[in-house]
């Protein structure tokens, strides 16, 4: 049997609320445009009446959202009706749902846009810079 403070236990739940209901998920979706995590049954309710994520204001429609399993998973082990302890294997995924919420600050699809989308402006920098230079110089 794995130990966990009640302190402990409390603070996950805290983290893992969403912020529209202020409840624990149950069954959480992550926006693949900013990073934000909601309640499905909330956020969907929200983009009956909304086009936008209702932190960022950006554009979003429920297409774009994904089940964020992970947490999902971290979500039933918090749920205060649980009886069954806790083991080393669930501690184990506590941990990695606290990291992954914690450091999502892009959805992996979305980082991949903007690297390339960086990578391009770099290359654009670069092109630039090569023919100012071989423009106004020459060579040997």
């Amino acid at each position: 049997m794995a130990a966990i403070s009640s302190t402990e236990l409390e603070r996950l739940r805290d983290l893992f609320c969403c912020p529209i209901s202020y409840e624990l998920y149950k069954d959480p979706v992550i926006d693949r445009v900013c990073g934000h995590v909601f309640e499905k049954i909330f956020i969907e309710q929200w983009l009956t009446d909304n086009e936008t994520c209702p932190i960022s204001r950006n554009s979003l429609n429920i297409d774009q959202l994904e089940t964020y399993t992970v947490v999902k998973d971290a979500c039933a082990l918090l749920n205060p009706e649980r009886v069954a302890p806790l083991t080393e294997e669930d501690l184990e995924l506590l941990r990695s749902a606290e990291i992954s919420f914690l450091t999502r600050e892009r959805p992996p699809r979305a980082s991949e846009e903007i690297h390339a989308s960086v990578m391009e402006k770099v290359a654009e920098k670069i092109k630039a810079y090569s023919n100012a230079y071989h423009g106004s110089e020459s060579c040997c």
